[in-house]
């Protein structure tokens, strides 16, 4: 009888420091918070062997294949003769989603499709560290949207020149930001900023434009005008905003850190007009792949 006292005492003081309850879904055999309908009952950020550790069963998104983040010239030259005539006149455009997709949090049993080039949407519980990546697959770096952050991608295809440049400004101008190749983006606008809903598509690198977009997008998205286009931009609140970092690293090259000037909450987006084209004092690493 003691006992069980004990462990009644012990369930009502759970209860009263509000700890969640956890059940057991049967198709994934992984922990799911039921109260966590936002997510579709899974849990953001715990690594879960039968759901998401960054480790295991990630090949089903991607495990350094090279075609991921290859430039074919044969089959890209096609392409853009046959389109770059519509495109012509458009150097860089904003497109926003009508109505953002629900972030829900898909275990790797479950294949995450896209349609395009996706925006918000479903994606792994486990969001990836901010920085330089040698290919980070959406299924990842579309949780970190939902965290306020923004992703840079470029076509494999593209001027190394201008992919420098791109990078300079994701790193002078937030902490939390992503940088990867992606064949999701055309050759007609190969240097692409994407925030929760929201991307910016160019045909060259803006660095001005960029940095107006990210001040009115980036972290939190309030509604604002891009006074270098006069366009309305409708940029939606990232849902869960936070600081923290990722866990998943496959092919993290270059880790982020604070931009000068601003601090880890990157509550001084894009603070110097200037470009800080310098890497932070974090180690370079090596590729974590093996090239398949």
């Amino acid at each position: 009888m003691g006992y069980l006292f004990r462990l009644y005492l012990a369930a009502i003081f759970a209860l009263s420091m509000n700890t969640a309850l956890f059940a057991i879904d049967a198709n994934s055999g992984s922990a799911i918070n039921p109260a966590d309908t936002e997510h579709g009952g899974i849990s953001m950020g715990i690594s879960d062997s039968d759901c998401d550790d960054a480790n295991h069963g990630i090949e089903v998104d991607w495990y350094c294949n090279k075609e991921a983040y290859s430039c074919d010239e044969a089959s890209d030259s096609s392409e853009e003769s046959s389109e770059e005539s519509s495109d012509e006149e458009i150097i860089s455009e904003i497109i926003c989603e009508n109505e953002t997709k629900e972030p829900l949090h898909k275990c790797l049993s479950e294949e995450i499709c896209y349609h395009g080039l996706p925006m918000s949407g479903p994606h792994r519980p486990l969001w990836p560290r901010y920085g330089e990546y040698e290919y980070c697959p959406p299924q990842r770096w579309i949780h970190s949207l939902e965290h306020g952050a923004a992703v840079f991608l470029y076509h494999p295809c593209a001027s190394k020149q201008q992919v420098d440049e791109l990078k300079a400004v994701a790193r002078s101008c937030l902490r939390k930001h992503i940088i990867t190749p992606s064949k999701l983006v055309s050759r007609q606008r190969p240097y692409v900023i994407v925030t929760w809903g929201c991307r910016l598509e160019m045909r060259k690198v803006e660095s001005g434009l960029a940095r107006d977009y990210l001040r009115s997008c980036a972290v939190r998205g309030p509604t604002n005008v891009l006074e270098e286009t006069g366009k309305p931009s409708f940029c939606f609140q990232a849902p869960e905003a936070t600081p923290k970092d990722g866990q998943y690293s496959l092919g993290l090259l270059q880790p982020a850190c604070e931009v000068p000037g601003s601090d880890k909450d990157d509550g001084n987006i894009c603070p110097d007009d200037g470009i800080y084209d310098k890497k932070c004092d974090k180690e370079t690493l090596k590729s974590s792949c093996k090239i398949k």
